[in-house]
């Protein structure tokens, strides 16, 4: 019986220990004199042994399964909040939650547009209350001739190994896409997250350093004239078979990024303006890219749809509408502009 009771008491004290030190892992504990500050990242849809295993390593706690145990138990877990954040080594678990599900991540995120060219990025950036002004971003990433004029040395072919060089535009190179940034991200930070985007991508579509500036302008182009995967392929074609025969674009896209406007269809004051990025005025390509282009636009270009269209126009509606005679464009123009 003595012996009996010796194991009962035995288990008891396990029991209050072992209490005593999960208490302590996940209510108690508190970080030590001047434990350092780490960072650490929680990606969006990260499961909770990803952020549990990301905690453990990097010393905030020092128990993952308790952590995992303590989001079951609460049903903290649907409230963690992606983002980069500032832990001290030795938190509680349940302090590292309450910092993982309050607003106190360092990141904000911003979704810049498929087809915004460098100044609606930078006025939708400030806007945002990213940057205070758009002369930071341009002093990264070039004045658009709408603004200022061409102010930029011009790159040539483009390789995916290529690095970002702030004296060259950006323009045509900073991916559209959804982006985390530090709250105190500056210019260059986000300008050099888009150009790595980019490079990414073209790694994505296997092209490498295959992908040429011409072919990026060309991009820009398509991405501001139609919307659609199917119509893009079929303009890429269209546009490339007009610059072989030496037949202008004459793209009204080209126009609207001098002007600033956004237009479906052109004054005759607006096709006269002289500039290079002009189509109307000028044979072959602009100078450089007049969008920042998506995936879709880039694709067009390297798998065009090959067809026996001349002309083509976008409606009011974002419908195209082609021909192979110039009689019969003008006829879709009266029946589909007015």
């Amino acid at each position: 019986m003595r012996f009996a009771f010796s194991i009962v008491g035995a288990c008891a004290v396990a029991v209050l220990v072992m209490g005593s030190w999960i208490g302590n892992e996940v209510f108690w504990r508190k970080p030590p004199a001047g434990s350092p500050t780490v960072t650490v990242p929680v990606p969006p849809g990260a499961s909770a042994v990803i952020i549990a295993d990301s905690l453990n390593d990097s010393g905030v706690i020092s128990n993952g399964t308790l952590f995992r145990a303590y989001l079951r138990l609460t049903g903290a877990s649907t409230d963690l909040k992606a983002g980069t954040y500032s832990l001290q080594q030795g938190m509680s678990v349940a302090a590292a939650v309450r910092v993982l599900t309050s607003a106190t991540s360092n990141e904000r995120r911003i979704t810049l547009l498929e087809g915004w060219g460098i100044k609606e990025m930078g006025e939708y950036l400030v806007a945002q209350g990213v940057l205070k002004n758009v002369d930071e971003w341009y002093a990264v990433v070039g004045t658009p001739p709408s603004v200022a004029g061409p102010t930029r040395q011009i790159p040539g072919t483009l390789s995916a190994s290529a690095t970002y060089d702030p004296a060259s535009t950006m323009e045509g190179f900073l991916f559209p896409d959804t982006y985390r940034i530090a709250l105190d991200a500056t210019a260059e930070d986000i300008a050099k997250k888009m150009w790595n985007n980019f490079t990414n991508r073209m790694q994505e579509l296997r092209v490498g350093s295959h992908i040429t500036y011409d072919q990026v302008i060309l991009a820009s182009i398509i991405e501001r004239e139609v919307r659609s995967d199917e119509d893009r392929k079929i303009v890429a074609d269209l546009f490339l078979r007009r610059l072989e025969e030496g037949m202008g674009l004459q793209a009204d896209s080209t126009v609207n990024y001098v002007t600033g406007k956004k237009t479906p269809s052109l004054s005759i004051a607006d096709r006269d303006i002289d500039s290079p990025w002009n189509t109307y005025q000028n044979g072959g390509l602009p100078p450089s890219p007049i969008s920042n282009p998506s995936l879709s636009s880039i694709r067009a270009v390297l798998e065009p749809t090959p067809n026996t269209y001349v002309y083509f126009l976008t409606d009011n509606e974002g419908a195209v509408h082609y021909a192979r005679t110039f009689a019969e464009h003008v006829a879709n123009k009266e029946r589909y502009l007015r």
